[in-house]
């Protein structure tokens, strides 16, 4: 999930900070206020909420945008085993644990809270909010709490088809990726083998049985690197079906094609 500046945590439609926004008519306030603020450079697509209240004024998801750096997780072990299987299902990401690490290294780069005669107050600037920042990020771990961590979550939560609040199902979660995503890879295996058997059969030096019939086996045999803008892999789980679908993201397609228009390769 790679770092980003200057990103809404909300939907384009709802951020203050939306390219050419000014009457805000769509969240129901006034934002000429904002005057040369600049416009966020992504959108997580999440659902507003208030984050705190200082002396009457409400500061929301919607009123700020962020900074964060990059967070990620190697070597994880996907495997595909079984008959003209579509999916595979990547484990180990701990997406609880990866919302803890992604928010413990937030900071707020734009922020613009109403208060008087619909202008930004001077209670909630950028020192101000980076000052209660730490208070305001919640608790590491499992355990639902209130905090920008635990709303994070409940989003993904939400998105992903758990239940809003089960941190612990989000932590052992796995991504299913569709097999569709990958057009083209460079395999390499140490142990390979094609064999067709009348049972499943676990042939010495292979790590799991091979089902009946034709098989291929290939341990080890390809490396995806699975990359993008964390607010696009966010908006994805987020705001829409398609991680919970197997398309969190797209791989790049094949940069060449055998046959013309004919899709051989």
């Amino acid at each position: 999930m790679e770092g980003e500046t200057n990103i809404s945590p909300v939907a384009s439609g709802q951020s203050k900070y939306s390219p050419g926004v000014q009457s805000c008519s769509s969240i129901g306030t006034n934002c000429s206020y904002l005057g040369n603020s600049n416009p966020a450079s992504g959108y997580m697509g999440m659902a507003n909420a208030e984050i705190v209240n200082i002396l009457g004024i409400s500061i929301n998801y919607r009123d700020l945008t962020m900074d964060y750096g990059t967070q990620s997780r190697n070597n994880l072990a996907a495997v595909a085993n079984g008959n003209r299987i579509t999916q595979v299902f990547i484990p180990d990401l701990k997406l609880s644990t990866l919302v803890d690490d992604i928010v413990n290294g937030l900071s707020v780069n734009q922020i613009c809270a109403t208060g008087l005669f619909q202008r930004c107050s001077p209670l909630a600037n950028n020192d101000i909010a980076n000052l209660l920042l730490p208070a305001l990020k919640g608790s590491d771990g499992t355990s639902s709490t209130n905090g920008v961590k635990d709303y994070v979550k409940r989003q993904l939560e939400g998105g992903l088809g758990l239940n809003p609040g089960d941190h612990v199902a989000l932590e052992n979660y796995k991504m299913p990726f569709n097999i569709s995503n990958i057009h083209q890879i460079q395999v390499s295996a140490d142990s390979f083998g094609i064999s067709v058997q009348g049972q499943a059969l676990q042939y010495p030096g292979y790590a799991a049985a091979v089902p009946k019939g034709w098989a291929m086996y290939a341990k080890d045999a390809f490396t995806l690197n699975v990359s993008a803008p964390t607010s696009e892999l966010v908006t994805n789980i987020a705001a829409s079906s398609f991680a919970r679908d197997g398309n969190i993201t797209l791989l790049a397609p094949s940069y060449r094609n055998c046959y013309g228009n004919l899709k051989f390769c």
